[in-house]
């Protein structure tokens, strides 16, 4: 993975006014186009080595509760009348 894409999407983790102006870039062109511009070059693939590296905010997420997580992973069926687990 390359320092520049490294450092971009850690400035999208720390900059939610860029991380916005970056995710409002409706195609893939367009969204090269805004990272050259704010002085980034990566390839696509060390842009997705960093994402996988560095999750986006994952200082900021909290863990599953009990409940979220049985939903998640099939868990009770809240439609169903009697209780079905799947």
């Amino acid at each position: 993975m390359s320092k520049g894409a490294k450092e971009f999407v850690e400035k999208l983790n720390a900059d939610k006014e860029f991380a916005a102006q970056f995710w409002a870039q409706k195609t893939d062109k367009e969204k090269e186009a805004f990272v050259n511009a704010a002085g980034f070059s990566f390839s696509e693939e060390d842009a997705k080595a960093a994402f996988a590296a560095t999750p986006l905010n994952a200082d900021k997420m909290q863990p599953l509760s009990h409940d979220q997580l049985e939903t998640v992973a099939g868990g009770t069926c809240d439609q169903c009348s009697n209780g079905w687990r799947w």
